[in-house]
C-alpha cells in the first residue's frame, strides 16, 4: 500500500489541527493506493476503485460478501491449480488472518506479517524390502515400513535448495538392514539403522545441487 501523507494532531502541537489540514488529510486518505504484483507485472488500484478478479479457462470464482471468502474452484478443469483437481479456498478469518484451503484442508495461514502456519503433506510409502526410490512430488515427508533389508536410492524430482525427511519403521521382526547411496553424506558417517523391533528412525536430507547432506536421529519409540 502506498501510506497517504497525514499530518497528525501531534506535529502540530500545541495548535489542533487547521480546516485545511484536516481537508488534506481525508483528500490523501481518498487517494491512498494498493499495489499488486502478478509476476513481471504491476498494478496500482486507488480505495476507490474495485479489484476485479478474472477467472480463466475452466477456473470458476465465487465470492461470499458475508465471509469475505473467494472461492477458486478448478475442479472440472483440465489444467487444474494443482495436481488431482483441487479447490481452493482463500478466506479472511476476522482476525487479519487469511487462511488458504485446499479440498477442506487448511494448508497455510497467512498475517500481515507473513506466514504463520502451514501443513506439509506426509506420503505413505508402505513396507519395502527390496528398495526405496523417494519421488519428491509425492511429498518432503514419507514414511516406510523396513520389513527386509533394503537399498535406499536417490530421490528423483528433486531441487537444490529442498528438504527431504524420510520415517523408517522397523517392521515386528526387526534387524533390517538400509544401504544407502553413495551421495548420500552422512554427519559423522552415522548411517546404521536401529535394529529394534517397531523402532522409528528419522532421516533428514539436504540436497545443495551435488550432494544429498544426511542427518540420521534414531530410536524413537
Amino acid at each position: 500500500m502506498t501510506k497517504p501523507v497525514i499530518v497528525l494532531r501531534t506535529d502540530t502541537a500545541p495548535s489542533p489541527l487547521t480546516y485545511t489540514q484536516l481537508d488534506a488529510n481525508f483528500t490523501n486518505l481518498q487517494n491512498a493506493t494498493h499495489n499488486y504484483v502478478v509476476g513481471a507485472n504491476t498494478a496500482q488500484v486507488d480505495l476507490n476503485s474495485a479489484l476485479t478478479f478474472v477467472a480463466g479457462t475452466g477456473i470458476t470464482l465465487t465470492l461470499n460478501t458475508t465471509t469475505d471468502t473467494l472461492t477458486i474452484d478448478s475442479s472440472s478443469a483440465s489444467n487444474s491449480i494443482s495436481q488431482g483437481n483441487s479447490s481452493v479456498t482463500v478466506t479472511d478469518s476476522g482476525t487479519g488472518q487469511i487462511d488458504f484451503t485446499v479440498d477442506g484442508t487448511v494448508i497455510a495461514q497467512m498475517k500481515a506479517s507473513g506466514l504463520t502456519a502451514y501443513r506439509e503433506t506426509v506420503y505413505a510409502g508402505g513396507n519395502t524390502s527390496t528398495s526405496v526410490t523417494p519421488n519428491y512430488l509425492n511429498g518432503n515427508i514419507q514414511t516406510f515400513t523396513a520389513n527386509g533389508n533394503f537399498t535406499l536410492n536417490l530421490p528423483t524430482n528433486m531441487a537444490a535448495g529442498q528438504n527431504l525427511v524420510l520415517i523408517i519403521t522397523q517392521d515386528a521382526t526387526g534387524s533390517r538392514v538400509m544401504t544407502a547411496n553413495a551421495s548420500y553424506k552422512f554427519v559423522n558417517g552415522s548411517k546404521i539403522l536401529s535394529t529394534t523391533a517397531s523402532y522409528i528412525d528419522v532421516l533428514s536430507v539436504f540436497y545443495d545441487g551435488s550432494r544429498y547432506l544426511a542427518n540420521l536421529n534414531k530410536g524413537y519409540r
